[in-house]
């Protein structure tokens, strides 16, 4: 299985301050349209997952719409169709950027920690 490097960040920022949560599942396949999150918790009680957006911040200038349009990866067709999708089967995404794991892994395990505890108080 390959993972991006951001992707092997996350793990790593999960292991070092998400060690009160649940375990997760990579490359969860969460449709028979194979679609896959990075990470996931497909508990019931939880339904959480994290999508980890490496290339979404490249942006180039169109000659032709005379604009700037964004060209990264995570700006794709099939991105949008996953998420909804995973929104219309009752999943919560955390999409977080490399630069939020850099600046501030902290409030992204709260972030989580507040996804997954909130659904367990219940």
């Amino acid at each position: 299985m390959t993972h991006s490097k951001y992707e092997r960040e996350f793990a790593t920022r999960f292991a070092q301050l998400g060690t009160d949560l649940p375990p997760y599942i990579e490359e969860y396949q969460f449709s028979d349209r194979k679609f896959r999150f990075d990470f996931a918790w497909p508990e019931p009680q939880h339904k959480v997952a994290v999508e980890v957006d490496g290339g979404n911040n490249l942006v180039v200038y169109s000659r032709k719409l005379k604009r700037h349009v964004a060209v990264g990866r995570h700006t794709k067709m099939k991105d949008y169709e996953k998420l909804n999708l995973a929104t219309s089967l009752g999943w919560r995404v955390l999409r977080i950027t490399p630069e939020m794991l850099r600046k501030d892994p902290l409030g992204v395990m709260e972030t989580l920690r507040g996804m997954l505890i909130k659904e367990d108080a219940k």
